[in-house]
């Protein structure tokens, strides 16, 4: 059973934040992070809202999304824990 959403971003194949919040407080704490995060998701068709839904979810487990901007040498992977 899932406990955290994670958000790692990494620049540059270095990891550079992680963003963790527990599953318990999911729907008040996706408001905890950070506006670039959520552009970049959402540039890529991704939504936080959807995000918040799966992770409500006890059943589900390990990464759900992962974007890789190659020109940008950006990647964010989201996991549940």
């Amino acid at each position: 059973m899932a406990t955290t959403l994670k958000i790692c971003v990494y620049k540059k194949t270095k990891l550079e934040t992680t963003f963790a919040i527990p599953c318990k407080i999911i729907k008040l704490g996706t408001g905890l992070l950070p506006e670039p995060v959520v552009k970049l998701l959402g540039a890529e068709g991704i939504s936080v809202e959807e995000i918040t839904k799966l992770a409500s979810k006890s059943d589900l487990s390990g990464v759900l999304v992962e974007v890789e901007r190659h020109g940008m040498g950006e990647k964010v992977v989201v996991s549940l824990d």
